[in-house]
């Protein structure tokens, strides 16, 4: 067997970390399911054109996905995956508990990877997942309750898959952030990436001015003659 990498001791690492985790997943799903619901049924009663029920009671299911489904979609997946990445680390930065976790029969590639795998596509089809089932669970309620329904979402729309295509590229650098930050870590890796993008604004102005100010100069005068 492989000293650096078993996916036999990943898989355990898998299920470990979901068997400690899932009482928090659940609150947070259920938080999140409340405040969709809230919203979708005010969005119903006001007549939302997001909103569809057939003649014959069957709730439509559209190929692209409403404005509504792709908004919640998507800052759902970023801003809480991003904070779940944030948080992937927790235990190697608590002194009572870095200790278990370095003591765990695994080695480092397979601990490390066990958690990347989990923030990043665990948590991307858990979302799809989710709003799938939200979708069916949410028209269904509000069919009953005012005669209103969504249209479902659809997990195949091309669309929610180029969202996850992004968050697994964007969500490895909250992952570095998690590793390396000991506190605040998705605040701090915010910080870190505006503090980057101001700066590369800043190099970047310098050089266009640099290198077109003559162009500039002389535009501004034949602007100016004219």
């Amino acid at each position: 067997m492989n000293r650096y990498l078993s996916f036999r001791r990943m898989g355990h690492l898998l299920v470990k970390d979901l068997s400690e985790g899932y009482r928090g997943i659940l609150v947070v799903v259920g938080a999140l399911t409340g405040i969709f619901l809230l919203n979708y049924l005010l969005n119903g009663l006001s007549g939302s054109q997001n909103s569809l029920v057939r003649p014959n009671g069957v709730v439509g299911f559209a190929s692209s996905n409403s404005v509504l489904h792709m908004t919640y979609f998507a800052l759902t997946l970023f801003i809480g995956g991003f904070i779940i990445t944030s948080r992937a680390f927790l235990e190697l930065h608590t002194t009572n508990r870095s200790h278990d976790w370095l003591m765990l029969p695994a080695s480092p590639i397979e601990k490390y990877l066990s958690r990347l795998v989990l923030t990043s596509a665990g948590v991307a089809v858990g979302m799809v997942v989710y709003f799938a089932l939200f979708s069916l669970f949410g028209s269904a309620l509000m069919l009953l309750l005012i005669h209103r329904a969504y249209v479902l979402f659809n997990p195949f729309d091309g669309a929610v898959w180029l969202l996850v295509l992004n968050y697994v590229v964007l969500q490895s650098i909250f992952f570095a952030g998690a590793v390396y930050f000991k506190k605040l870590h998705f605040i701090k890796t915010v910080l870190v990436l505006a503090g980057f993008g101001l700066l590369l604004v800043l190099v970047t102005g310098g050089l266009a001015v640099r290198l077109f100010w003559g162009e500039l100069l002389v535009l501004n005068a034949h602007g100016a003659i004219g």
